[in-house]
């Protein structure tokens, strides 16, 4: 397997090559805990995902149909009228791993 280790050089992490697992899931666990997420699977079908929502007919319109996964974001951005650039800037700045409390 190949196996997911921090560098010597900073906090940038590698994989070194110790069998013959796919490369892809290496990289894969290495961006899972860089960005805090967690993959339900490893592999990806093509299947249709039924989408429901409730609200106004004039919102909703624009979810009906069919759409591409990577429109449903900016659609619902949209809708609710979302600045994803701010929250984008507000996002890199958010620090998961606060210094703990020094009056604990």
């Amino acid at each position: 397997a190949y196996e997911i280790s921090a560098c010597l050089v900073g906090s940038e992490m590698c994989i070194r090559d110790s069998s013959s697992e796919d490369p892809q899931i290496s990289l894969g666990q290495i961006i899972a805990r860089r960005v805090y997420t967690g993959w339900s699977t490893i592999g990806h079908t093509a299947v249709d995902v039924n989408l429901y929502a409730y609200g106004r007919p004039s919102s909703l319109n624009k979810l009906s149909g069919n759409q591409e996964n990577s429109d449903i974001g900016r659609i619902i951005s949209e809708i609710f009228e979302l600045d994803l650039g701010y929250v984008t800037e507000q996002l890199k700045n958010f620090d998961p791993h606060p210094p703990s409390n020094p009056l604990k």
